[in-house]
């Protein structure tokens, strides 16, 4: 009876947190933020959720080398075959647990994946494998685990507190000079990830909107040649392309984003230029497809405004 009703109290609380996860699912895939530019298999994201969770072990024991965002790594086989060895690990770990009735210690591992499950990338949220934010919570129970695993002493613990202010206070301190402004923080990223295509393509939309527009080029390019399955790569250089009158290019970057991700802002974006080479039947056609896919889409009632007023 007091376990049914341990159960009974605490689920309002499952059934708040599974809205809140619905709502946030559906608000991110209508920004478009559901990670479309990687296709891995169910087996493969197993293994690289892993090699997140070693990568967050990693960065708690030894905090150097942190980034804003941290990306799919170039080796690929190898991360998931980390990430696999891994999880035999916490599971046969788990099994000596059950079998020791060592419950607590079941209890905090159960307490961290709960609150990291949801980004381990099983559903693709953003470009980045891993992201420090996501485990605001979870650390919490990395020191829980610790502090239960070693039992330090009143004394010991005074001094570990006191140690963590002196050293990591100063340092998150410093952290925060990253965020500056936006070239800071993707010049931070690219010095600890020069590969970092997500990065770069950030670091040239900034660029373009300073109206530095062969610095964004370049950074663009550099960008399509290390993720050319990047949709948004192209989308983004199509825009420069297009801010410059080279439409010829801007369309073919454009078409290149359509034909890997129906992107309603690529169809948009290809439509205004298309009005403007005057070719108003392409333009009013990818207007109505970027409408289709999203109907509060701004720039295409704006170009088709202007080509039925072209066309009287």
């Amino acid at each position: 009876p007091q376990t049914k009703n341990s159960f009974f109290e605490k689920l309002p609380y499952f059934v708040i947190a599974i809205t809140i996860g619905i709502i946030t699912l559906s608000s991110r895939e209508e920004d478009n933020f559901l990670n479309s530019t990687h296709h891995f298999s169910i087996l493969e994201r197993i293994g690289f959720s892993g090699y997140a969770i070693l990568s967050y072990f990693k960065n708690f024991i030894a905090p150097f080398k942190l980034s804003v965002i941290y990306p799919y790594p170039d080796n690929e086989l190898f991360a998931i075959i980390a990430g696999y060895v891994l999880i035999v690990a916490f599971l046969v770990l788990f099994y000596f647990w059950y079998r020791a009735k060592k419950t607590a210690l079941i209890g905090i591992s159960v307490f961290f994946l709960a609150n990291l499950i949801l980004v381990l990338q099983f559903i693709p949220f953003g470009e980045t494998l891993t992201a420090d934010r996501y485990m605001y919570i979870p650390i919490i129970a990395i020191c829980w685990l610790i502090i239960f695993l070693i039992k330090p002493s009143e004394t010991a613990t005074k001094y570990i507190l006191i140690f963590s202010i002196l050293v990591f206070g100063p340092l998150t301190f410093l952290r925060t000079s990253v965020w500056k402004n936006s070239f800071e923080l993707y010049s931070d990223i690219l010095k600890k990830h020069p590969r970092s295509a997500v990065a770069i393509t950030s670091l040239g939309a900034e660029y373009l909107a300073k109206n530095e527009d062969l610095k964004a080029l370049s950074c663009f390019n550099q960008a399509v040649q290390l993720s050319p399955s990047n949709y948004k790569i192209y989308y983004n250089r199509g825009l420069a392309f297009s801010k410059n009158k080279r439409n010829k290019e801007a369309i073919a970057d454009f078409s290149k984003a359509i034909e890997l991700h129906q992107y309603s802002k690529a169809f948009a974006a290809r439509a205004n230029v298309y009005y403007d080479e005057k070719n108003y039947s392409a333009a009013i056609n990818d207007a109505k497809q970027a409408l289709s896919k999203d109907p509060k889409n701004v720039r295409s009632f704006f170009v088709l405004g202007n080509v039925y007023n072209d066309l009287n």
